[in-house]
């Protein structure tokens, strides 16, 4: 939001600096989440617990 409001509020080059960064931030996170999910998989799987 703040890069779009930047860009529009007459700051383009903070704008696209904000886009940017959050351009970095979601695949970022993205891929902290899978790999979460899948070390928290392997575990379960090793230590022989189940959600159901």
């Amino acid at each position: 939001m703040r890069g779009i409001t930047a860009m529009f509020g007459g700051d383009p080059v903070s704008g696209v600096h904000d886009l940017a960064d959050f351009g970095l931030q979601v695949p970022t996170v993205a891929l902290a989440i899978a790999l979460g999910v899948v070390l928290s998989d392997t575990w379960r799987t090793r230590h022989g617990t189940s959600d159901g």
